[in-house]
């Protein structure tokens, strides 16, 4: 991948483009509701004038049905009160027709129901056709930007890989960053604000810095960009001196031979544990004079543990001539497996670019320095699993193997013809504590 902030110089431009896009896009969708502004309010005129009439209606059917239901009282009938009762009318009958039906609990009647239809408001013309007509001009004037600017997103990301850019993929890469830019300045925002606040939780290795004589270290190579655009690979030296105690395997661990294989592995250990606690493990819990020859931290930084012109103790069977590189970090995520780191209990699940990068330069500082190490990835630079098939699972099942050697292969190569690489690899083969013989 490519160094972070060429990722992020290239996505901030592109959020600036997409921002002003959005502005664009804003002021031609008010352009046109004005041109259209007349039309529509005639419409919505013409349902209030519908929903009004459709209310009164249902006013005067209301009223109209309340009035038919009203039960007039009798005209010849003698109210209860009436103290005269009438000529040849028994106190009896005068009983019977005070309780008279019509004095009783009648049945009620109410008016059905009247529920207003209010007519739903039309829809303004065409704009199924304004939406596809603004989503097609943000895209082009998001390309036309792309274009003008020379931004070209995917090539940020795949440069760091080797990938070939060649003219059909530009022109693929202005299209892709076109509708990038077209679709808004958010998502764009999301992806910096991801890149900006990863973070990678690391102890602080004063314990280890104190107590062991460790030369820290650097990258062995940085990608710089040139004004002309074209990716150079500048040598930087790693402080080599030796490892943890170089003293002690003065007259142990001795090769018979150069080494001829790389294996490389994981601690299989919580990220957040310092070096010092991945020598402990060798020299204090198993009680063995020395470990894997480099460990990479998350944060990238190379840590030499085991004298390179002696054997270490990483790979049963396989340590007289090989060496050995730990990325620090447990990868395995099967969750049916003991001590796996499924749930991330112990850190991250995967390595950091950053070890990626800074192991693969090791590998291929390696390959340059011992002429038995080809760069074969079926012999020569493997996996711990693959060294010793059916023995472990080592580096884990979620270690990028195809992207670590990509990146192996791409430093090997990259050293190759630039002289400063060249005098840099030259210098190191002098170096004490290198070569057996």
């Amino acid at each position: 991948m490519q160094d972070l902030s060429t990722v992020l110089t290239s996505l901030t431009i592109a959020a600036g483009l997409a921002l002003g896009v959005e502005r664009t896009l804003e002021m031609l969708k008010n352009i046109m509701e004005s041109e259209t502004g007349f039309l529509r309010r005639s419409e919505y005129k013409d349902a209030v004038d519908r929903t009004k009439e459709a209310i009164n209606k249902a006013k005067t059917g209301i009223d109209k049905d309340a009035s038919d239901t009203a039960v007039p009282l009798s005209a010849d009938r003698t109210g209860p009160t009436d103290p005269t009762p009438a000529a040849g009318v028994s106190p009896i009958q005068k009983i019977d027709t005070d309780l008279s039906p019509a004095d009783s609990e009648g049945e009620e009647r109410f008016p059905a129901p009247q529920i207003p239809v209010i007519p739903a408001t039309p829809k303004p013309p065409f704009a199924a056709t304004k939406t596809l007509f603004l989503q097609l001009a943000a895209a082009g004037l998001g390309m036309i930007l792309a274009h003008i600017f020379n931004i070209k997103l995917l090539s940020v990301f795949l440069k760091g890989y080797g990938f070939p850019i060649t003219d059909p993929f530009s022109a693929l890469d202005i299209l892709f960053t076109g509708l990038v830019i077209g679709g808004g300045s958010q998502p764009i925002h999301l992806l910096i604000r991801f890149l900006t606040e990863r973070k990678v939780l690391v102890k602080t290795e004063d314990a280890a810095e104190t107590q062991l004589p460790i030369a820290k270290t650097v990258a062995t190579a940085e990608l710089v960009e040139t004004a002309k655009g074209v990716l150079e690979t500048v040598w930087k030296d790693i402080d080599y001196r030796g490892g943890v105690h170089p003293e002690r395997l003065e007259n142990a661990h001795r090769r018979i031979d150069e080494p001829n294989l790389i294996v490389y592995h994981h601690t299989a250990m919580a990220t957040s544990k310092p070096f010092q606690d991945i020598v402990d493990e060798f020299l204090v819990t198993k009680k063995w004079l020395t470990g894997y020859h480099c460990v990479i931290m998350p944060d990238g930084a190379i840590r030499p543990f085991c004298r390179w012109d002696r054997y270490g103790n990483h790979a049963k069977g396989k340590n007289a001539r090989s060496l050995g590189l730990a990325i620090h970090g447990n990868f395995h995520t099967e969750p049916t497996d003991k001590y796996s780191n499924a749930d991330g209990r112990y850190g991250n699940q995967s390595p950091t670019d950053a070890q990626l990068h800074a192991g693969a330069r090791v590998a291929a500082l390696w390959a340059y320095l011992y002429d038995d190490i080809a760069l074969d990835f079926n012999a020569s630079i493997l996996p711990h699993r693959e060294a010793i098939p059916r023995h472990t699972v080592c580096p884990g099942s979620n270690f990028p193997i195809d992207d670590f050697q990509r990146l192996i292969r791409y430093y090997y190569e990259a050293w190759a013809e630039p002289k400063v690489a060249q005098e840099g690899i030259a210098a190191f083969k002098k170096l004490p504590k290198i070569y057996a013989t």
